[in-house]
């Protein structure tokens, strides 16, 4: 079933692509996203492939044939059997569906959020269990509109996504104007992030542009046990990657257990840290004085203060100070009360 009637008039078109969106010979693989709080699964990412063993089997290919001149007929297409093979399924938890922005916007204009909502529960899924990756392709000439579109789904009970922030396409005014629910960081920023700082730093940065706009992350591309560790610690909720699960035709019920290991151990990882170099260059302009010391027999005298700046390196001027400061008072130095300097 496609999100709208127009998808389907692909008769006049030609290529491998309009023959495949015809056959409607595309099929969804579900990936899982945990929890890393409990380890348990919250939600699956909706992946669509074309046939198995063609050109046209991988999304990269998929997309760049559509980017010709059918991306709304495959993106929507695309959309609709993900949905429709997550009802059929009937599994539990959050359905994660790519959708390129224009598209979006594209789908609600033409057939309005009401009948968009009741196309969704027809096809067995509840809106409010679905969550739309927002992915862009191209620069939002009207920022505007699209948010209004957003607030329009958003209304209808589905919650938003930004894919791969961090890549170039999403943009942090974006995630400004949008505020989605989740923001999914880019596989860059992941991996290996057990052995580069700087990503660590960077993400510990998002985490707190995330906590101003109220914004969950989902750390994508994790394939190894220690970035996992790094990443459950750093207080990310949720995470993806073929380390936790492969895409599958049916979604898993569980992670793997080694990385459910993980998520329950509770030992700390120790983060990798940034050593800074001296610039010996910038060092040598530096002027390095002796500080003065002080202490609770200190007299007020302002030669034992230059002594004191000296370090204190000539005794005899320390002790002719106090006798010096006792014979004025009239009393000696034994029985004088000191003021600390």
């Amino acid at each position: 079933m496609a999100l709208l009637p127009s998808a389907r008039k692909l008769r006049d078109r030609r290529g491998e692509l309009a023959g495949l969106l015809r056959r409607s010979d595309l099929h969804p693989l579900y990936q899982c996203i945990a929890f890393f709080n409990s380890g348990k699964i919250f939600g699956h990412e909706a992946l669509i492939r074309g046939p198995v063993g063609k050109a046209l089997h991988m999304p990269d290919a998929l997309l760049q044939a559509a980017a010709e001149s059918l991306t709304y007929e495959f993106e929507s297409l695309a959309a609709a059997r993900e949905i429709e093979g997550w009802g059929t399924l009937r599994e539990p938890g959050r359905l994660f569906v790519n959708v390129n922005a224009a598209v979006l916007v594209q789908v609600v204009q033409a057939c309005g959020v009401a009948a968009l909502r009741h196309r969704v529960m027809a096809m067995g899924v509840l809106p409010r269990m679905v969550v739309l990756e927002i992915t862009e392709h191209e620069r939002v000439s009207d920022m505007d509109r699209r948010a209004k579109v957003v607030e329009e789904v958003r209304d209808m009970g589905m919650s938003l996504a930004l894919d791969d922030f961090g890549d170039g396409r999403s943009s942090l005014r974006l995630w400004s104007q949008l505020k989605p629910e989740f923001v999914k960081i880019d596989k860059y920023f992941t991996k290996d992030i057990s052995r580069h700082a700087d990503k660590l730093k960077t993400i510990q940065a998002l985490q707190q542009i995330g906590a101003i706009f109220n914004t969950s992350l989902v750390a994508e591309g994790i394939e190894t046990l220690e970035d996992l560790r790094v990443l459950r610690d750093l207080g990310i909720p949720y995470g993806q990657g073929y380390l936790l699960g492969l895409p599958t035709d049916k979604p898993v019920a569980a992670i793997d257990p080694k990385s459910e290991g993980v998520l329950k151990d509770r030992r700390v990882p120790v983060f990798p840290e940034s050593v800074a170099s001296a610039q010996l260059a910038d060092l040598r302009a530096i002027s390095v004085i002796d500080a003065p010391t002080v202490d609770i027999r200190t007299a007020n005298c302002e030669r034992l203060s230059e002594s004191a700046q000296r370090g204190r390196r000539k005794k005899s001027r320390y002790e002719n100070c106090h006798s010096v400061a006792g014979s004025r008072a009239g009393v000696s130095p034994a029985n004088r009360t000191l003021d600390a300097a």
